[in-house]
């Protein structure tokens, strides 16, 4: 029984040294092109509907995400204005004045306090600096965006290829609309929120949502600066659903 054993075993060695010896001896090109050969039957096989055309392809754009397309309107939320110098109040200004030389409708909402409240403008601005109005802010913002930030070459200089096309002739940095909501700074957490007391009693609205405009064209696209400041008192309407993107 042993013997019969080890010669069947000794058999099945020869067999898959011989099987090796051939492959080993076949040139290498021939067995490639072999392969290419039988895969290319089996494609075309199994994809009979490869000669037909390749489907359209979806634009790699959302139309909703696209701000060069003409008639759109952008309305920025920031929490803080000028002259309170921070990124929160420089960074709005600047993307507004910016959009604005482009030809794309802005309203830069900007918050509002007032010169009498304790927590007011004399927490943040610098001493002797104050408003009676919000007219009389934005009137100082845009001269200082007209004076240092010299936004007539800051964006004439095309960034690339074609985009001085995107500047549509007659567009200025300052063609913006500036609205204004009621705020109050929190010394605690050195920031600004939504004041829903003087809202309700001066606006007569119950959140920031209600002190937008909501004339044709401004709940297109919208951009919130901190948005954790805007919604952290926030109990009013949903963002996405006042505008579309």
């Amino acid at each position: 029984m042993n013997k019969r054993l080890s010669i069947v075993l000794t058999a099945l060695a020869l067999k898959n040294s011989l099987v090796c010896a051939l492959i080993l001896a076949t040139p290498k090109a021939s067995r490639v092109s072999r392969s290419r050969r039988l895969g290319s039957r089996s494609s075309a096989v199994s994809n009979p509907t490869k000669d037909k055309a390749p489907a359209e392809r979806k634009p790699l754009i959302d139309p909703a995400t696209d701000l060069t397309l003409p008639g759109r309107h952008v309305t920025i939320v920031t929490t803080a204005a000028l002259p309170w110098f921070t990124g929160t109040s420089v960074n709005p200004l600047l993307r507004a004045a910016q959009l604005a030389k482009k030809g794309v409708r802005v309203t830069l909402a900007l918050p509002w306090l007032s010169p009498e409240d304790q927590f007011g403008q004399a927490c943040v601005f610098k001493k002797g600096t104050s408003f009676a109005t919000p007219k009389e802010q934005e009137g100082a913002m845009r001269e200082w965006l007209n004076q240092q930030c010299d936004v007539e070459k800051l964006y004439d200089r095309p960034r690339s290829k074609g985009a001085e096309q995107l500047t549509l002739s007659g567009c200025e940095p300052n063609d913006f609309e500036v609205v204004w909501y009621p705020a109050r700074y929190h010394p605690r957490l050195g920031c600004l929120f939504f004041d829903r007391q003087r809202a309700v009693k001066e606006w007569g609205a119950l959140d920031l949502i209600e002190c937008l405009p909501e004339a044709s064209g401004c709940s297109d696209v919208v951009i919130l600066e901190e948005p954790e400041h805007l919604n952290w008192y926030h109990s009013g309407g949903r963002w996405c659903d006042r505008f579309q993107y």
